[in-house]
């Protein structure tokens, strides 16, 4: 019996406590998660890796973060992408389908929430109710 492909996951965050998490608790959920401290790495990184990717989480306030979308689509065709923002009112990519809020670091039932979203979004998790908007703040 073939294993099913895991779904690949680019992370985009200059937090790097927070991709750390992140990528450890995609992995552990059964996708393939590669983390990068910048716009310029994560273009490394696809290159070097040839990943093709099924979403794209970035941190929107990142300098090149608008680019990173457009090249990404131009090189993949569709990519999923949640643009992650501080604020409610930062500004972000008219291309980015999710916005959200990060987690802050010691609420682990608003980590557990955006995991289940990043499943939803990805079609690993059935809809339970949560809303999930395109261009809309993920709640």
């Amino acid at each position: 019996m073939r294993e099913a492909v895991k779904p690949t996951i680019l992370l985009i965050d200059n937090d790097l406590a927070f991709i750390f998490w992140l990528g450890q608790a995609l992995d552990k959920s059964g996708c393939e998660a590669f983390p990068a401290k910048s716009v310029p790495d994560a273009i490394k990184l696809a290159d070097e890796l040839h990943l093709s990717i099924d979403l794209l989480i970035v941190n929107c306030s990142l300098l090149d973060s608008a680019d990173l979308i457009s090249s990404l689509r131009q090189r993949w065709g569709y990519v999923k992408i949640i643009g992650l923002a501080a604020e409610e009112d930062t500004p972000i990519s008219p291309e980015v389908e999710w916005r959200c809020c990060k987690p802050e670091a010691i609420d682990k039932i608003a980590k557990a929430e955006f995991l289940l979203q990043i499943h939803q979004i990805l079609g690993l998790a059935p809809d339970l109710g949560t809303e999930i908007v395109a261009r809309r703040t993920i709640v």
